[in-house]
């Protein structure tokens, strides 16, 4: 986690992205405490500092100055009082931050607004036209991603149940059912031939994704009927999931299968309209909390 947020403050400028890695910084610290020590010439006088590459934004640095944002006494420590709430200093900063730094990105476009709702999913949100074709395909990408998932919960279910462990609880027929009515046009709608040239141009495709994506597009526009499709694409499941798990197999009778349990997943994943067409949020539940928080800052 440590190495996500130093990347976010190179990202978004509040570290100077020359720096690098963290162990980078830390050379650059020690190298900024030893060339402001006093250094002499022979003759006494005092030498300037060889490096002055600047560490920090210099707004953050002002703020900091400033005691505008919360710092650290002489013994490192904070006040006992500090907590998460974000501040408008602090707000307005991060604000500004995104705007320079995303320029094009579905975040910075959000700040360009003077309110915001929060959104689940990436095409919920109010995202640029530039990125039309990303949040296109990543929509249809996430529902083809879900139903792979779901025929793939239920044909380990019923391998479990054969070899006399108890079902995991959920209706998974109904699930795939429940999919294939609210998903099934929109995925046979969608340029599938665009997305793989897509993936293949961004250099985005692994292994056999491409093949096992055109093959599971291709069963669901084939067949007439979710049962069909969870009948014709067992093989397609195991052939799968021995591609992409060959050491730690499920499909097959042993211990990951006896050790498998039904992953805990967000409410409604299986059942409510919401959440049931997507597997992948692209984290935008979390990015919407974050700014959710810059912008009850921006109100204070």
């Amino acid at each position: 986690p440590a190495s996500i947020y130093w990347a976010g403050l190179r990202r978004l400028g509040i570290v100077n992205s020359q720096i690098g890695s963290q162990a980078s910084y830390f050379d650059a610290t020690t190298d900024v405490i030893r060339n402001t020590t006093a250094v002499k010439d022979d003759d006494h006088n005092a030498l300037e500092p060889e490096n002055d590459t600047e560490v920090w934004d210099a707004d953050i640095v002002r703020l900091f100055e400033n005691n505008l944002i919360p710092k650290p006494d002489n013994a490192g420590q904070f006040s006992s009082d500090i907590d998460f709430r974000i501040t408008k200093v602090e707000s307005k900063y991060l604000r500004q931050r995104f705007l320079d730094a995303e320029k094009g990105s579905v975040v910075a476009n959000v700040f360009r607004n003077d309110s915001f709702q929060p959104a689940d999913y990436p095409w919920q949100w109010d995202y640029p036209e530039s990125l039309n074709t990303e949040v296109y395909h990543a929509e249809h990408f996430s529902m083809l991603a879900k139903i792979a998932t779901l025929l793939y919960y239920r044909l380990l279910d019923t391998k479990r149940t054969a070899s006399g462990f108890a079902g995991c609880g959920f209706d998974l027929d109904q699930s795939i059912d429940d999919w294939w009515k609210l998903c099934r046009d929109q995925i046979l709608d969608w340029d599938i031939a665009q997305f793989q040239n897509w993936i293949v141009q961004q250099k985005l495709a692994r292994g056999s994704d491409r093949t096992f994506i055109l093959d599971l597009h291709r069963k669901i526009r084939e067949l007439s009927s979710s049962e069909a499709l969870a009948a014709a694409t067992a093989d397609l499941i195991v052939v799968r999931e021995k591609d992409k798990r060959p050491n730690k197999r499920r499909l097959i009778p042993g211990r990951f299968q006896n050790e498998w349990k039904l992953p805990t997943q967000r409410p409604g994943f299986f059942s409510d309209p919401k959440h049931l067409p997507y597997l992948l949020d692209f984290r935008s539940g979390i990015a919407s909390q974050i700014i959710a928080d810059i912008f009850e800052g921006l109100r204070r």
